[in-house]
């Protein structure tokens, strides 16, 4: 089907691009010398149809999203623009000498989408599967460290602590969360200007998160002096949240790296799993507001080491089958 979408509008295939942590797919094809690219989001109109809503609210107010050519949404199929192969990611390898410039525009850009207005209705982050996947740590990360089951019970007592931890943070305004706003997922356009994909999971919270979420990157380190740019305009309350939401970020990344092999066979993803484990070691030494999270893991004998000694095969047995 996905062949025929594109042939009929004059397309011919140049390459298929490396699968995400989705079920979602791209192809790269060309017509006339002018690329673009096909997406595939199979047996998911509502996500397509997010992506649209999102990517069109997005395009309107001045970020560079990719422009859609054709679509076939009850399919799941939509021709879009090709935005090129240098993702941030490698644009920083690239060139040291262009990794603070890169940096800075991506900041450009979070104040861009911090400031947009007039926010279509989306999922608040509270009640959003990224909150919920906080327990990841507790379902997926824990069981494989200590290789041993984890009741309800211990789940609940980590979760009703994260939640008084929430209770003693101060209000915060709330706007566009991209979600996903890392190395990958921006893009560096042909003229130095930063393009945005992978917008279609925004939700309605804290911008703070994709701060941290750039910051804190499980793919790659982001220099001190670089972070520190970013972070010495914010003010104390926002720093505090920043630190909060960063970690609950991590905590859910440390069981989804797990969960990538053991339910989707794909095992690459593991290899983040040092840098996730550096990032919470740190936030818990350092953070006052996390004492009550580090004497849990403390208690728990938890030290955020397994990738020192994980055999996936020995771990995969003591997951539960309702793990999140």
């Amino acid at each position: 089907m996905k062949q025929a979408f594109y042939e009929k509008f004059g397309w011919t295939e140049v390459e298929v691009l490396p699968q995400d942590g989705t079920a979602r797919t791209y192809t790269r094809v060309e017509k006339g010398g002018k690329h673009a690219l096909v997406m595939d989001i199979p047996q998911d109109e509502n996500t397509m149809l997010e992506y649209l809503r999102i990517g069109s609210y997005l395009r309107d107010n001045g970020v560079r999203v990719p422009e859609i050519y054709e679509l076939e949404a009850h399919n799941g199929f939509a021709l879009i623009e090709d935005f090129g192969s240098l993702p941030m990611r490698i644009a920083v390898q690239e060139s040291a000498s262009a990794q603070k410039e890169i940096y800075q525009k991506a900041f450009v850009m979070l104040e861009q989408l911090k400031a947009l207005s007039d926010v279509p209705p989306l999922c608040v982050y509270e009640s959003n599967a990224v909150h919920k996947g906080r327990r990841r740590v507790m379902e997926w990360y824990l069981p494989a460290a200590q290789k041993r089951t984890i009741g309800a019970d211990l789940v609940d007592e980590y979760l009703a602590i994260w939640d008084g931890i929430e209770k003693t943070l101060p209000p915060y305004k709330r706007g566009f969360v991209h979600g996903d706003y890392h190395v990958d997922n921006i893009m560096v356009l042909s003229d130095g200007s930063l393009g945005l994909i992978d917008f279609q999971d925004a939700m309605f919270g804290s911008p703070l998160y994709d701060l941290g979420n750039l910051l804190e990157d499980m793919r790659a380190d982001v220099p001190a002096d670089i972070q520190k740019i970013a972070v010495d305009k914010l003010t104390e309350d926002e720093r505090t949240w920043m630190r909060i939401l960063t970690t609950q970020f991590h905590c859910r990344l440390l069981g989804q790296c797990l969960l990538w092999p053991i339910r989707q066979n794909k095992p690459q993803y593991m290899r983040f799993l040092p840098r996730l484990e550096a990032y919470v070691r740190d936030a818990l030494a350092r953070d006052p507001l996390l004492l009550p999270l580090k004497q849990f893991f403390d208690d728990l004998g938890l030290d955020f080491t397994l990738s020192n000694d994980l055999n996936i095969d020995e771990v995969k047995g003591f997951i539960s089958d309702e793990a999140f």
